[in-house]
């Protein structure tokens, strides 16, 4: 691969780069990205981003057969996207920070599974799919360590070949995040994390809708907890939360239900480190 920077003007930069893959099942693919970055305020920055990039299918999806329901596919190739999209990025001070965008992704050579003459499943590269959409991100950052972050994603996907908006896809998303640091002073500091996930319904491949729903995560880190050592405590789905997901055409279920609360700690010691 290979990268370069450009200033065109003092306040235009142009970032251009390529990179070369090759594969035995498949063979090479070339995908190039180029960013024209603007700023025409001191805190105000305008992007304009492409680029395109590959999925090498898996050896499952190229290899796997059982004699009764799944063939092999070696000649499957890669998916394939095509990225544009237009960026604002606007600070306040230190502390506050927005951005908004606007974007397309057309993906083609999509890998799913369909039904061979025989009865058997094969994966093979079928439909192209457009998505389109927007995202706003507004954070704020205090002096303390503190900070906070909400971002919103609508996009809206469609099969190019029917027109028809794609399964297991959730038009809106919401992520917050809360970072409140409890002793935030070395040599033994303390971090409490929350975070707030949200998305929307969804289709199933049998015609059916998932509800919306909304996970919280809450999380306690304590770096240095003694020389070497870190502990971490996180309690997942705090709400008890009751969602799923909408299954695939390899499963017996239409939708596929989650963990409710769960806890799950994490002590991890680091060897030749050394306390600043």
């Amino acid at each position: 691969y290979a990268q370069d920077e450009y200033s065109i003007r003092k306040n235009l930069l142009l970032n251009a780069g390529v990179r070369y893959d090759r594969y035995s099942t498949f063979g090479g693919t070339t995908n190039p990205r180029v960013g024209l970055i603007y700023n025409p305020l001191q805190k105000t920055t305008l992007k304009l981003l492409y680029g395109t990039a590959f999925r090498a299918p898996n050896a499952f999806e190229t290899f796997y057969q059982d004699g009764s329901s799944m063939a092999p596919n070696p000649r499957l190739g890669p998916e394939t996207i095509r990225t544009a999209e237009f960026v604002v990025e606007q600070h306040w001070g230190d502390h506050y920070r927005l951005s908004g965008s606007v974007f397309q992704n057309r993906i083609d050579y999509l890998i799913d599974q369909v039904i061979l003459p025989s009865g058997f499943l094969q994966f093979q590269n079928t439909k192209s799919v457009r998505a389109e959409g927007t995202e706003l991100t507004f954070g704020r950052q205090w002096t303390s360590g503190m900070g906070a972050q909400i971002n919103y994603t609508y996009e809206r996907a469609v099969d190019r070949g029917s027109r028809t908006i794609l399964d297991n896809v959730p038009a809106h998303l919401v992520n917050a995040n809360l970072l409140v640091p409890l002793i935030p002073k070395k040599p033994r500091a303390l971090t409490a994390g929350l975070d707030l996930h949200y998305v929307s319904s969804r289709r199933t491949l049998a015609g059916n809708t998932t509800p919306g729903f909304t996970v919280i995560n809450v999380t306690l880190f304590a770096r240095r907890l003694f020389k070497g050592f870190e502990l971490s405590g996180s309690i997942y789905n705090l709400l008890d939360s009751h969602y799923g997901y909408p299954g695939g055409s390899e499963n017996r279920e239409d939708v596929i239900y989650q963990d409710g609360t769960n806890v799950r700690l994490k002590l991890a010691y680091t060897f030749g480190g050394h306390d600043k």
